[in-house]
């Protein structure tokens, strides 16, 4: 979060950091670690700054959204044999907007444990979420 975002206060004040929630392991081509997943609620007083060499565009975006295009790209990763995740269920619908972003295999990794972790959880998925580019 400090880097990609900015946010001075998670680092400063770990107390903010709610969790862990889970872990889980990335493998990819290019990267070998181990995530640890909290919440973080942004307050007024945050302030967001994208680094430009990190994010190339970000905003809050409805879970929909989100959920549609990160299905699209596992499937596009899928189709063309570089999902480096297990066998995922590709049911849903397609994105509800003509937007089409394609996600880094690593953060959709950990986005797959996500939702994994929200179903076994019984947790709702309709929350807002703050999506960025790289």
């Amino acid at each position: 979060m400090a880097e990609e975002l900015g946010l001075k206060r998670p680092l400063e004040h770990p107390e903010t950091l709610n969790g862990p929630l889970f872990q889980c392991t990335v493998k990819t081509a290019y990267n070998h670690c181990v995530v640890t997943v909290f919440v973080y609620q942004v307050v007024d007083t945050d302030i967001i700054q994208w680094q430009p060499e990190e994010v190339a565009w970000g905003n809050f975006v409805d879970y929909t959204e989100v959920e549609c295009s990160a299905r699209a790209s596992i499937k596009r990763l899928d189709e063309s044999d570089q999902w480096p995740g297990r066998p995922y269920e590709f049911g849903g619908s397609d994105s509800p907007t003509s937007k089409s972003w394609d996600y880094v295999p690593d953060g959709l990794l950990v986005w797959h444990e996500w939702q994994e972790w929200l179903q076994k959880k019984n947790l709702p998925k309709n929350e807002p979420i703050l999506l960025y580019d790289k």
